[in-house]
């Protein structure tokens, strides 16, 4: 229900905007990532997810974005944004919301496991950003903060499937917890334009780093056998800020413009230290029109 309110709320503010804008873009999305193998030995998470958005130009130097993806591993994730241009410079604000549930199984033989996990998380940032233009070559510089919070739940099951007795509970165990993160982030992007009669070819490369501050401001972990009801681990977490490893990105992509109004994005990007590194894939074909 609260997902279907916030999609009529959202849906009703693009018609709204819609009917204001000088200029509209649209775009779909798909993104190939690794499986994250988070929880051994419970099958890795399908990181593939799909999507799309719309940008509008209200004034020559404001506009709106609305974008949302849906994850093949049980993530849905979307946000506003709305930017302002004067060139050199650009602001930029967004306000992102993510929802993710998922539940994995494993079995061997007789016994069975099961792994719930819910995410609830809101994220603000604010970016600063100054654009280079010589001729053809170009260079985009970008400073952002951002704020997220976050709350998780992990529940766990361990059983066994007797032939006679049925399921016979073995353990079972429940960990909750909400974040606090402040992120900032530095980011560098160059690449030039090649032009034909009617198409344009735009190669660029990019790097990031990116350093934080994470809290857990509260949590509890509790751990049963259900045999003896015995409780074999319990506690709640203190708080405290710890600064999280500092990693950066490598992205490098091309963009096509075949025509006036269409335009087809290839890219890729890496994490380079950290606690994870995965490549990224992303496809993007998007339409522009006044």
């Amino acid at each position: 229900m609260k997902q279907t309110a916030r999609a009529t709320m959202a849906l009703l503010l693009c018609l709204f905007l819609l009917a204001q804008a000088k200029a509209h873009d649209v775009w779909v999305q798909a993104n190939r990532a690794d499986a994250l193998d988070d929880a051994p030995p419970f099958p890795p998470l399908d990181q593939d997810s799909h999507g799309g958005g719309l940008s509008l130009e209200v004034t020559p130097d404001n506009s709106l974005s609305l974008t949302f993806s849906q994850g093949e591993g049980g993530t849905d994730e979307w946000s506003v944004a709305w930017s302002y241009r004067a060139d050199p410079w650009g602001l930029g604000i967004s306000f992102g919301q993510l929802d993710e549930s998922v539940s994995r199984t494993w079995q061997q033989g007789q016994d069975h496991a099961r792994l719930d996990q819910t995410r609830d998380e809101q994220n603000l940032r604010i970016r600063i950003s100054r654009n280079w233009q010589h001729q053809d070559q170009f260079l985009e510089g970008s400073l952002s903060l951002a704020h997220s919070e976050s709350d998780t739940t992990r529940q766990a099951a361990v059983w066994r499937e007797h032939p006679v007795l049925g399921r016979i509970p073995l353990m079972a165990g429940r960990e909750t917890a909400r974040f606090e993160d402040w992120t900032l982030d530095l980011d560098l992007t160059a690449g030039t334009y090649f032009y034909g009669e009617s198409w344009a070819l735009s190669p660029w490369l990019g790097a990031g780093w990116s350093m934080g501050l994470s809290e857990q401001s509260e949590g509890t972990t509790e751990g049963f056998r259900r045999l003896s009801l015995k409780r074999i681990r319990a506690g709640r977490t203190e708080s405290a800020f710890e600064s999280t490893p500092d990693t950066g990105y490598i992205t490098a992509g091309v963009t096509l413009y075949p025509g006036e109004h269409w335009n087809l994005d290839l890219s890729w990007s890496r994490t380079v230290g950290g606690d994870e590194a995965r490549p990224l894939t992303t496809l993007t074909l998007g339409y522009f029109w006044e």
